[in-house]
């Protein structure tokens, strides 16, 4: 059984940031097939401002993003799970790239030897995270890409 793979960190409702840059509000879609930690991820996110939606896995979550696009408000950032059932984040990141998603994708994976990372970056994450995954490490990351 999965564990709480998310950190907080206990500045993680702040959106200054050190560098002055207050962060926008984003529209993230969470991938996970653990609803705990869907969930808390989702939870730390809207603390922190953001507006969050869910999916327990990549086939999921490829249909939410077509939805997305087709209506014209795309995400901002998927969260994506490595290891799920029905469809995993690399062949859902795939799948959403080859639609035309253009959305930031961070990869999230509790393996991080560099076949995997670079497998993840290949089917076009932006980022890989490994778990545990701290909020602040990601929306710096955001920053950093603007």
């Amino acid at each position: 059984e999965k564990s709480d793979e998310l950190t907080a960190d206990k500045d993680a409702s702040s959106k200054m940031h050190d560098s002055g840059f207050v962060l926008p509000r984003l529209f993230v879609l969470v991938v996970d097939d653990a609803m705990t930690n869907r969930k808390l991820c989702m939870r730390l996110l809207e603390r922190s401002g953001h507006r969050c939606e869910g999916a327990c896995d990549g086939k999921e979550a490829v249909e939410m993003v077509q939805k997305s696009i087709d209506n014209g408000r795309p995400y901002d950032c998927i969260l994506l799970d490595y290891e799920m059932p029905n469809m995993n984040g690399p062949q859902a990141c795939e799948k959403m790239r080859a639609m035309g998603c253009s959305s930031h994708i961070a990869g999230v994976t509790g393996n991080l030897m560099s076949e995997d990372v670079d497998h993840f970056r290949n089917c076009g994450a932006n980022w890989v995270f490994p778990k545990p995954f701290r909020l602040e490490a990601v929306e710096e990351q955001w920053i950093e890409d603007g």
